[in-house]
């Protein structure tokens, strides 16, 4: 019976038709006989009576004439059969037809009715597989804890999870969320964490933010009220120690100093003791330096608003600051501020102050056109234009010769008549007078006029300068010899041997009169001894000259070639006959009495209209109320534009940052040029750079004179006191395990390296008994 229920196993009839048993069993019983024998081994054909040798095999039915021992399958393999069936030992053949552990170990088949291995989980509850249990977010089955890890459910979604869920773990309707957490969704959601200050948030009240925050309208957790960086505005107030940068969308942050942006009234978002003024600008109340001011917005003690509208708090303006205010303003005493360009000025206007229709320009000064402020008016020999008007006694003309710098140059008006001594002093040009010392020649400008009537006569009337400093103003009237010549108005320069010879009778010979538009003429002037016109003595001088119009004949000629006598009035106001004379203010010369001379009658500029030195920062002067005075108005350079004394590098004192100040910037000595203290050989102490520093600068003591350790004359004695001693050692020690080359000396055992080794070495070479010091 127990050969025919083995040989009956299913495996070994499937596929045969019913009508084929009869054949099956024929076969079967020939086998049987057939077979009888030893036991077989994998491979081998077997039967009932000669079973497989193997425990590991069964006898496996091939067709109905032949079985072979084969295999028995391991686990996860197919197989056949109830219970052990085709599996090898410790193995059953499940109801899937696979081979597997019991209970089912991981990777192998399990479900309802066949639980996994202790540890292990099925994935299913029909067709599963053990394996390890499902951490969070991982695939499972069953219910409760299911397929999951411990501490973990099953849900709804077959998808492991804590319970309650927590952060990214599935909630919705009906499945909340651990702790402080929030679902995202109310269907397939997810456990967020709540937001803190600054989050997106959703929902009324607290929403969806961490406790003691709410959701605010622009969808924003922030505290209550707000915290640094959080939302605030009108009606959401930050906390006492912050302000709200803006009344609407603001953000609280740190008080605002004095400059800042602010918002909202009163203290509004600015530091203790400050307001947030109309222009969204935390500042004092009331302002003061640089603060803003204006109509209704008063400065405080001492100090004035720049402007009306959007101007600041300072000190009272100066000559073109700008200004507020009408008539003194915000502007210095003895000024005035402006009313159309609003800046400081004095009444009347000077050098580049504004001037107009209604705003008049000081003396000897002319509004400029275009640019509407006052220039100096130009004098006798210096050039002009349109926008360069020449003083009002003057005339602007073409300027003709080699002497000239300028296309046109303002000259006398003979039209007015001679000059007087007070206006002789107002055309006076220190430039010009230069010019004359330098060329050692007496120069003249003049203006004539003529006519011809018979005998023809001119007058000319201008300024003549000396090499010798004396000036004057002159009037020369010539009668001519001719009865046709022509004599129109004219401009002349002329140069004369020196200032003595121009005054008095002379005779000029005209010659190289040129007809026509703008023609010219030379004249030769000599000196006249009687009534005479040829009664001359030497040349003192020349005179050149180009007509400015056209004689009654239509000719346009300056003079006309011809004999002229001549007779010249001077009125010297500057050196009388080489005696001091009037001494002038603003004839760019110190004379006595004069604490200085620039050559013009402005106040302002360092001498006054007065010629008294006026304190002037940056004037190299050390004037009352300066702390220093270094010649020029730039910061940094230890005299700032204040003239206050700056500290710096080098003055000596040691100042904040500083670690030396020896008074120089120069390195090497020392303190370096930026006032760091540097390594200094020879005073005791080994620095940066040093290998030695014996207290001294001497060469062959052991320490040489740039601190380099010598090479010893005794080896070892490295200190050079001519002992080996324990002193050497301690040198040794300073350089050990370094470089031989940071002491050459040090390498006593030459292999590169200062070591221990030469440390010993160094011992045994000491001099005194026990190496020690003397």
């Amino acid at each position: 019976m127990a050969i025919k229920k083995r040989f009956l196993h299913p495996e070994a009839i499937r596929g045969f038709p019913v009508q084929s048993l009869l054949v099956f069993f024929m076969g079967f019983f020939a086998v049987l006989f057939l077979s009888a024998g030893q036991a077989s081994a994998t491979g081998e054909t077997c039967s009932v009576f000669d079973p497989c040798s193997h425990s590991y095999d069964y006898c496996r039915v091939i067709s109905i004439t032949e079985s072979r021992c084969t295999l028995r399958g391991s686990s996860g393999d197919g197989c056949s059969g109830i219970g052990q069936g085709t599996c090898l030992s410790g193995l059953v053949c499940d109801v899937i037809g696979e081979c597997r552990h019991s209970p089912p170990r991981a990777g192998e088949p399990c479900g309802i009715g066949v639980s996994c291995a202790a540890g292990l989980a099925c994935s299913a509850d029909v067709g599963g597989r053990c394996y390890a249990p499902g951490g969070v977010g991982d695939s499972c089955s069953g219910i409760g804890q299911g397929s999951c890890q411990s501490g973990l459910v099953c849900d709804a979604n077959r998808t492991c999870r804590h319970d309650p869920p927590q952060v990214g773990e599935p909630c919705g309707t009906g499945v909340s969320c651990a702790g402080d957490l929030y679902c995202s969704s109310p269907v397939a959601g997810t456990c967020t964490e709540r937001g803190s200050g600054g989050d997106p948030c959703l929902g009324l009240g607290q929403g969806t933010c961490q406790a003691g925050l709410v959701c605010d309208a622009l969808l924003e957790c922030r505290h209550v009220p707000g915290e640094l960086g959080e939302l605030c505005g009108l009606g959401v107030p930050c906390i006492d120690t912050l302000g709200c940068s803006a009344d609407v969308g603001g953000r609280c942050e740190q008080r605002g100093a004095s400059g800042d942006t602010c918002s909202g009234t009163g203290q509004g978002s600015c530091q203790s003791g400050l307001v947030c003024d109309a222009n969204r600008t935390c500042r004092h109340d009331p302002p003061i330096t640089d603060e803003p001011c204006g109509i209704g917005v008063a400065c405080g003690d001492g100090l004035v608003c720049s402007a009306d509208i959007g101007g600041t708090c300072g000190p009272r303006g100066k000559s073109g600051d700008s200004c507020s205010g009408i008539v003194q303003g915000s502007c210095e005493p003895g000024l005035v501020c402006d009313g159309l360009q609003r800046v400081c000025r004095h009444e009347p206007s000077i050098v580049n102050e504004p001037c107009g229709p209604l705003v008049s320009c000081a003396d000897q000064l002319f509004c400029q056109p275009g640019t509407q402020v006052c220039k100096r008016a130009k004098t006798v020999g210096e050039g002009c234009s349109v926008f360069n008007q020449c003083l009002p006694n003057l005339s602007c003309e073409p300027c003709f010769t080699d002497s000239c710098d300028y296309p046109f140059e303002c000259f006398p008006n003979a039209n007015k008549g001679p000059i007087t001594q007070t206006e002789c002093l107002t055309l006076y040009s220190p430039n010009l007078h230069q010019s004359a010392t330098n060329l050692g020649l007496a120069r003249d400008y003049a203006t004539g006029t003529g006519a011809a009537a018979g005998v023809s006569k001119s007058l000319a009337i201008g300024v003549v300068y000396g090499p010798d400093g004396k000036y004057g103003c002159f009037t020369s009237d010539c009668d001519g010899f001719s009865t046709d010549v022509s004599i129109s108005a004219f401009v002349q320069i002329g140069f004369y041997n020196d200032y003595g010879v121009f005054a008095g009778s002379s005779t000029a010979f005209v010659q190289n009169a040129g007809v026509g538009v703008g023609s010219f003429s030379t004249s030769q002037v000599f000196t006249r001894y009687s009534l005479d016109p040829f009664g001359i003595g030497p040349l003192i001088g020349t005179e050149d000259a180009l007509a400015l119009g056209v004689s009654p004949e239509d000719i346009v000629i300056p003079i006309s070639a011809g004999v002229y006598a001549c007779e010249t009035q001077v009125d010297t106001v500057i050196g009388n006959e080489g005696q001091p004379g009037a001494m002038v203010c603003g004839n760019g010369t110190v004379d006595p009495g004069e604490g200085c001379d620039d050559g013009n009658l402005v106040d302002g500029d360092g001498c006054s209209s007065n010629c008294v030195v006026e304190a002037t920062c940056g004037d190299g002067i050390l004037d009352p109320g300066e702390g220093c005075d270094d010649g020029n108005n730039v910061n940094g350079d230890g005299c700032s534009a204040q003239c206050t004394i700056e500290p710096r590098c080098g003055d000596g004192n040691l100042d904040p940052g500083e670690a030396c100040d020896d008074g120089n910037n120069i390195d090497g000595d020392g303190c370096s040029a930026q006032c760091t203290i540097e390594p200094v050989c020879g005073n005791g102490l080994i620095e940066s750079g040093e290998s030695c520093d014996d207290g001294n600068t001497v060469n062959g003591d052991g320490c040489s004179s740039t601190c380099q350790i010598e090479a010893p004359a005794v080896t070892g004695d490295l200190d050079g006191d001519g002992d080996v001693d324990q002193n050497d050692i301690s040198v040794i020690l300073q350089y050990r395990n370094t470089s031989a080359e940071n002491c050459p000396a040090c390498d006593l055992d030459s292999d590169g390296i200062v070591t221990v080794l030469d440390m010993r070495k160094a011992v045994l070479l000491c001099t005194r008994p026990r190496c020690a010091v003397e």
